[in-house]
């Protein structure tokens, strides 16, 4: 869900608590019985007591028959039931860019990047039917702080030449950096037109590489903060500030770079990860979470140093990744990359599911109904609510509804603001009531 204050954007994934079902109770003339209740769903019976109704697989329709009572009459099966609703969050694309520190210092941090990106990463978000595609912004080819990056992702084996890309799937954007790393007015300065990257590639800049539709869930990997000790000079205007300012300069200048790929302040598209010089926690394969404090070499925060073979803590990284949702990891434990870009592809399909949209499945349960669903919706805190069905997108009024279209449920604009800033919040999908057959 995309969090609008501005500056955050939490993602996080619904809770699809789906499923609900009427009880059967049969009624006596003289005594009161009920029966055990099938899995999903069961009938009323009427004139007996004790009835007992047979049990239902997930997703059926079953009717049981009414009891027999002392002194009354068989039961008969009827009525309408409420039944489960298996929807699914549509996952939207997702782009992941990685930007690589290019300085003298990343060379074990590089091999780490081409050891697991594939088989850790790439694989992961490949099994899990995700679209996505992985753009590269680093050096190329066989230097030691350089990246190359191996098939099945890239497009061949070896590092001669220019790297072989895959159209929709690897593309490397070939930069050496502003002589100490790429740095954040480097990558800004990449994205629209201009001389292209330094094989003369990708002279319309990396914007065409990125859909419109995706997530972008950049990835920055340096030991460093921005330019060194230098960050924050006039060499790096964007930079000059507290941390947490530039930081947010950047992000601003990029969402203001192109709002149809990175959306605005309200609706963001853009989720920032860091592997930085913050020290390990105890278990070293663990992220660190957004709504932990930052670290700096100055202490006050979550520790007070920096890992073993780090420049610097990478503060303005981490307040990027702080500020959008995203995961931090300690750079200097190049043993453990194979954990981290495991879990960063976890968070790239967790921020995939769009929270107001639902793919509603092939096969429906017998007597479903589209126009008997009701979305029930319990937020973190206050009193639950429920959303209506509407015909049609048009007919949405600026109330609490949502409409079908094409096998997938759309919350409608009302709907949909209170969930995306809401974390907590739990969705239930049900179709009320509907008539069973005899």
């Amino acid at each position: 869900m995309n969090n609008k204050a501005t500056f955050t954007l939490l993602t996080v994934g619904l809770t699809m608590a789906l499923g609900a079902a009427c009880s059967g109770t049969g009624n006596s003339d003289e005594d009161d019985g009920s029966g055990p209740s099938g899995t999903t769903a069961t009938t009323t019976g009427t004139g007996g007591s004790g009835g007992t109704t047979t049990p239902a697989s997930s997703g059926a329709l079953m009717t049981g028959p009414g009891g027999a009572g002392q002194g009354g009459d068989s039961g008969t099966g009827g009525g309408c039931v409420d039944i489960e609703v298996d929807a699914d969050a549509v996952l939207a694309p997702a782009d992941v860019i990685i930007i690589f520190d290019t300085s003298g210092s990343m060379s074990d941090e590089a091999q780490a990047v081409e050891d697991n990106i594939n088989a850790s990463f790439a694989t992961i978000l490949s099994n899990s039917g995700l679209d996505y595609q992985v753009v590269v912004v680093a050096d190329y080819g066989t230097g030691t702080t350089d990246l190359c990056i191996q098939p099945p992702l890239s497009g061949a084996a070896g590092c001669a030449g220019t790297p072989a890309e895959v159209a929709g799937q690897f593309y490397h954007y070939h930069d050496q950096g502003d002589g100490v790393g790429i740095t954040p007015d480097s990558f800004l300065e990449a994205l629209p037109p201009h001389a292209g990257d330094d094989d003369g590639n990708h002279t319309a800049g990396l914007l065409p590489l990125l859909r419109t539709d995706s997530i972008k869930h950049i990835l920055w990997v340096s030991d460093d903060d921005p330019q060194g000790s230098n960050w924050g000079t006039t060499e790096d205007p964007l930079l000059s500030g507290p941390t947490g300012d530039n930081a947010r300069d950047f992000y601003t200048t990029l969402l203001n770079t192109s709002p149809t790929h990175f959306g605005d302040q309200f609706n963001p598209r853009v989720v920032f990860h860091s592997i930085v010089g913050i020290v390990p926690k105890a278990n070293p394969n663990d992220a660190y979470l957004s709504t932990e404090l930052v670290s700096t070499a100055q202490g006050n925060a979550v520790h007070d140093t920096k890992c073993t073979s780090a420049v610097d803590t990478g503060v303005w990284y981490q307040m990027l990744s702080v500020g959008t949702g995203g995961l931090r990891y300690p750079v200097c434990n190049t043993n453990s990359y194979d954990a981290v870009f495991q879990q960063i592809a976890t968070g790239v399909l967790a921020g995939a599911a769009l929270p107001c949209e639902f793919a509603l499945p092939d096969v429906k349960p017998e007597g479903f109904d589209e126009e008997k669903l009701e979305i029930t919706f319990t937020p973190g805190s206050g009193p639950t609510e429920t959303f209506n069905y509407v015909s049609s997108a048009g007919a949405c009024s600026g109330g609490d509804d949502f409409y079908v279209d094409n096998d997938t449920i759309f919350l409608c604009p009302a709907a949909c603001d209170k969930v995306e800033v809401d974390p907590d919040g739990a969705i239930d999908i049900t179709a009320k009531c509907v008539d069973i057959p005899d």
